[in-house]
Formats: C-alpha cells, sequence, structure tokens
C-alpha cells in the first residue's frame, strides 16, 4: 500500500482474502495481513536489523484492492541468505511482530560474529548477507 507520506516506501502485506463487496462485483476489497518494517516498530531500528529486512504481524486489515500497487516477495531468512542477487521487491523475515503488545516473537536471537577470513568470506559477499517465499503484495495505505 502507498504510504500517504510520499517520501516513505510502501507498505507490505500478504492479501489473505479478496472479496466482491456487491452483486456486480465493482468494488473488490482484501483483507491483508501486515509486515512492518523495523521503524514502525516499538524500539525502532536497531543494529542487528537488515536492510531489507520486515516482520510478519498479527495486525489485520481490510483495503480496497485499488490500492495495490504490485508484487514483491519475503522469504524465510535461510532462503534469503541462498538469493544470489537480491532484488528491490525482496525481503525476509525472522521475527513475528506482536503488533498490541509491542513485542516480538521471539523476543531474543543469537548472533554469531565471525571474522570474515576465517570463514572464508570476501566483502562483496558480506555486503550482500547485508541485505538479507512467502509471495506478497504491495498496497497503497495503511489505515
Amino acid at each position: 500500500m502507498r504510504s500517504p507520506n510520499e517520501s516513505k516506501p510502501s507498505y507490505i502485506a500478504t492479501v489473505v482474502e479478496i472479496y466482491a463487496n456487491n452483486a456486480s462485483h465493482d468494488h473488490v476489497t482484501v483483507r491483508v495481513k501486515w509486515y512492518y518494517r523495523p521503524e514502525e516498530v516499538v524500539g525502532g531500528r536497531r543494529k542487528f536489523h537488515r536492510v531489507k529486512e520486515v516482520f510478519i504481524s498479527d495486525h489485520f486489515d481490510v483495503q480496497s484492492a485499488g490500492t495495490i500497487e504490485g508484487t514483491c516477495r519475503v522469504y524465510g531468512f535461510k532462503g534469503y541468505t541462498k538469493l544470489d542477487r537480491v532484488g528491490d521487491d525482496e525481503y525476509f523475515c525472522r521475527f513475528e511482530y506482536a503488533s498490541e503488545k509491542g513485542e516480538f516473537i521471539p523476543d531474543s536471537m543469537v548472533v554469531d560474529w565471525f571474522h570474515l577470513a576465517c570463514i572464508d568470506m570476501n566483502v562483496d559477499e558480506d555486503k550482500r548477507m547485508e541485505h538479507f517465499s512467502v509471495r506478497v503484495v504491495c498496497l497503497m495505505s495503511r489505515r
């Protein structure tokens, strides 16, 4: 969904259901389940959040199907790290976000740090991992 603020990126959601609101089917709505970006959650972006990370939430909503801009992909963390190239519309998710409580599930994670040389990785490969499959749609406004 397009953000009301044009300087912000589109919102990301997965379509759960599609409804035709009347017999002529001239107005279609979609029930969506929202993804949140780190900047949109309690506590904001943290050092361990990656550039292309989003969080699946427990937040459902109904929107006009006319607000759908296009599709994007959200991968699990392991699938995302195996991509050869990350496209502009590709993201990954490793946490759920309980929007009413402002809490993550799980609420912690183990972070392993390695020297690049110790794991036989170069700087370019490390940068590719920075952008660390479910088919989802990018829609036009969260309300």
